[in-house]
């Protein structure tokens, strides 16, 4: 009878003496999802920033919507354009004039903006009144227009942050 000795197994080494396992250690498993989890967490930064400043675009378009707005009513309306004149930002009441009307329903659609408020100045330019027939407008019916339309970024923003946008207009 032959005895014979148990066999010991080795495994054999891969280049420069490691062990050839596969695989994925935990730690490396770990710091793996460390590194996504940054990611992450920069790419919703990201859509939050990007939620903001297109709630500040979208406010300021209509602002400058809501300008355009009452210029083209003001246009439309030329012969009682000076009655036009807010005098500052205090409310318009609904009258029976058409320009009472207009600034009574613009300012409605104003507040629709945060805090949103506006005003119309009016100012007769008194241009040189020729009475030559030739002109094309008559300049001596001509006023300067200023359009303010103001509200309010702070629930988007921290902070108090009044927002203008401003336009000049001849009529």
């Amino acid at each position: 009878m032959s005895t014979s000795s148990p066999k010991c197994v080795f495994r054999s080494k891969g280049p420069g003496g490691f062990s050839s396992h596969r695989g994925f250690s935990l730690l490396e498993v770990m710091i793996t999802l460390v590194v996504v989890a940054i990611g992450l967490l920069g790419v919703a930064g990201l859509q939050i920033a990007s939620v903001r400043l297109a709630d500040f675009a979208e406010t300021r378009s209509r602002g400058s919507i809501y300008v355009d707005e009452i210029i083209s009513r003001m246009r439309a309306n030329r012969v009682n354009v000076m009655s036009y004149d807010t005098g500052g930002y205090a409310a318009v009441a609904n009258g029976t004039l058409q320009s009472q009307k207009d600034l009574y329903s613009w300012r409605q659609v104003l507040a629709e903006l945060p805090e949103g408020t506006g005003q119309v100045v009016v100012t007769r330019t008194g241009g040189s009144c020729s009475g030559s027939m030739t002109e094309p407008i008559d300049l001596c019916s001509l006023v300067d227009v200023d359009v303010t339309v103001r509200w309010n970024e702070s629930r988007v923003k921290d902070g108090s942050s009044a927002r203008t946008f401003t336009a000049r207009t001849r009529i």
